[in-house]
């Protein structure tokens, strides 16, 4: 009877022992869980703010877009006026100094056009290709930060699942 008492009180220290064991393990896995809902909500929120910036430069990209449809019309207008002035070059064919000195004018005219046409087109083009560059880099941001959560969610979700089924094997 007292050897049955005393095995008794070694079992149910051991069962305490155990019980405070589990209980410390729990409560690491709840920090990490907890941890890792942290990592997903700062994920989802880098998310937000790439999908943000990603509209953002796409009204831009719309923007210039918008640009270069006026930059077209303006170079179409400029250059229906450059074969008008040629026109009225031709016409005034140069009979006289008074004459010649008009042609001359329209010339340098029509060259300062041509010139301001190459440099409107110029700058449409750079800014064009801004944008592109940089809608593409919050596109890959937005990919790495949708690779980066998957990835997260993944680990808590094996974690959460190999920490459970370790916890449990042991009480049964």
């Amino acid at each position: 009877k007292q050897w049955y008492q005393r095995r008794v009180a070694i079992t149910a220290g051991e069962s305490e022992d155990t019980v405070r064991r589990k209980e410390s393990e729990i409560s690491g896995l709840q920090a990490a869980v907890e941890a890792e809902q942290n990592n997903v909500t700062k994920c989802q929120r880098q998310i937000k703010d790439l999908g943000q910036k990603n509209k953002d430069i796409e009204d831009e990209l719309d923007n210039e877009r918008n640009q270069k449809q006026r930059l077209e019309k303006a170079r179409n207008e400029l250059e229906a006026q450059i074969a008008a002035y040629e026109d009225q070059i031709e016409e005034a064919g140069g009979a006289n100094s008074a004459a010649t000195e008009l042609c001359r004018r329209r010339e340098e005219e029509i060259a300062k056009l041509r010139k301001d046409k190459e440099g409107a087109e110029l700058e449409a083009q750079e800014q064009a290709d801004a944008s592109k560059r940089k809608f593409n880099d919050v596109q890959n941001q937005l990919e790495d930060a949708e690779d980066m959560l998957r990835k997260y969610k993944a680990k808590a979700k094996k974690e959460k699942s190999t920490d459970c089924d370790s916890a449990l094997i042991p009480l049964l």
